[in-house]
C-alpha cells in the first residue's frame, strides 16, 4: 500500500506550505487534493508544495497538482513547486509538464515567485 504524509504550515498567514513526501498516486491522492481544497476554502490562493522527499507520483497525482494549480490561479494565487525530487523532476520533464507550474529550490524563492515575503526578526 502507498504512504502520503503531508506536512503544512502556514506562513505569514497566507501561503499554504505543504511539505509531500512518499508517494502520491491512485491510493493516496485524495489526501493531497483535500488538503488542498480545505485551504481553497479557507481563502488561501497561494500555495508552496515542498516535493524533495516525493519518491514516486503518478498519473492521480500529477492530475491533482495541475487542477491545484489552476484553481489557485483562477483565484488571483498560484502553486510553486519547491525542490522537486530528482524523479518527480524527470517525470515532469518527459510529460513536459514543468512549463506548466511555477518552479523553485529554495523556499525563499518560492514566497518571492509568490509575491510575498516571509517576516524577519522583529527589530528593536
Amino acid at each position: 500500500m502507498s504512504n502520503l504524509e503531508i506536512l503544512e504550515e502556514r506562513i505569514a498567514g497566507k501561503i499554504a506550505f505543504l511539505s509531500v513526501s512518499g508517494a502520491l498516486d491512485a491510493h493516496t491522492f485524495e489526501r493531497l487534493k483535500q488538503a488542498i481544497e480545505a485551504d481553497l476554502s479557507q481563502g488561501v490562493r497561494r500555495f508552496v508544495l515542498e516535493l524533495s522527499r516525493l519518491e514516486f507520483i503518478g498519473s492521480a497525482g500529477i492530475n491533482v497538482l495541475t487542477v491545484a494549480s489552476k484553481a489557485a490561479r483562477e483565484k488571483g494565487g498560484d502553486l510553486v513547486l519547491l525542490r522537486c525530487s530528482p524523479k518527480v523532476r524527470q517525470i515532469l520533464d518527459v510529460l513536459c509538464l514543468t512549463s506548466l507550474f511555477t518552479l523553485s529550490d529554495t523556499r525563499d524563492g518560492a514566497i518571492h515567485k509568490l509575491g510575498a515575503h516571509e517576516p524577519g526578526p522583529a527589530k528593536a
